[in-house]
């Protein structure tokens, strides 16, 4: 593995008055190039509850600041060292022209994929799933859907109109599942803690399993489930206790917690 010490800026600049960009990555225009590209999306139009996932990722970038301040432990060692990582900052999105924005986010994420970068998108409420999955889909073919969340978001919408897709983040992975961009006998969703009554062929990890289950474990269900074929990964910040993320959208209390999450998730990625 190569190293590529330009790309660190751990330790060369003061964590409070760096520009805000996610673990103080260079901000640019372009992914070309880039290993691991960054982009925020700011909306928060198709929240049923509370508002305010526009300013998620102005948000998670401030927090990141002082996660590339020292080596991280264990390990001691620079990731920025191995990656060329960049943040292409937010999608710009026409507030005032709502239809817009789905295939805004579906375009911009196309971009970055079709570079060969690996592409993080910051949110947003959960709805912005559906156009960067459409955008990933379009380029890697029908995807697994690993998901960490709350809620399965696979409710039947029957408030769009005929031929419109319904902006709601508790429908769009139902809508993924019909047009055939995510394979549910390949998905799995981890977390659960509210009732739907049909998972649309998806295997559902609840909150009770998980709770009584160690991250090892639920990390060898989901490389089951998942296999080896192109994936999608979704965190949805609900899937951790209120006590851990008490002004998201929509809270559910459980006892997980960031420390299980990440677990399960670096297990389940590893190679």
């Amino acid at each position: 593995m190569s190293v590529i010490p330009s790309s660190s800026i751990i330790a060369s600049e003061q964590t409070f008055t760096t520009a805000r960009t996610f673990l103080r990555v260079p901000h640019v225009e372009s992914a070309e190039g880039a290993d691991v590209a960054f982009l925020g999306i700011p909306f928060d139009l198709a929240t049923s509850n509370r508002p305010g996932t526009r300013l998620g990722p102005g948000a998670i970038r401030s927090a990141s600041g002082q996660l590339a301040e020292l080596p991280c432990y264990p390990g001691g060692f620079d990731p920025l060292q191995y990656v060329k990582a960049i943040d292409l900052g937010d999608v710009y999105l026409h507030y005032g022209d709502s239809r817009s924005i789905p295939g805004t986010i579906e375009a911009a994420a196309a971009k970055v994929i079709a570079t060969g970068a690996t592409l993080f998108g910051l949110g947003g409420d959960h709805f912005i799933s559906f156009p960067l999955l459409k955008a990933t889909a379009a380029h890697h073919g029908k995807l697994a859907l690993i998901q960490f969340d709350a809620h399965t978001d696979t409710w039947q919408d029957a408030k769009a109109s005929p031929g419109q897709l319904a902006m709601d983040h508790g429908t769009m992975f139902r809508t993924a599942v019909e047009q055939g961009i995510i394979d549910p006998a390949r998905s799995i969703q981890v977390g659960i803690r509210t009732w739907v009554d049909d998972p649309m062929g998806i295997t559902i990890l609840d909150n009770v399993v998980c709770d009584d289950s160690s991250p090892e474990a639920i990390a060898a269900t989901i490389r089951k489930v998942v296999g080896d074929g192109p994936c999608y990964l979704t965190v949805d910040i609900d899937c951790l206790d209120p006590a851990y993320a008490p002004r998201n959208g929509d809270t559910r209390r459980r006892r997980s917690d960031a420390t299980q999450a990440v677990a399960c998730a670096k297990r389940a990625l590893r190679p």
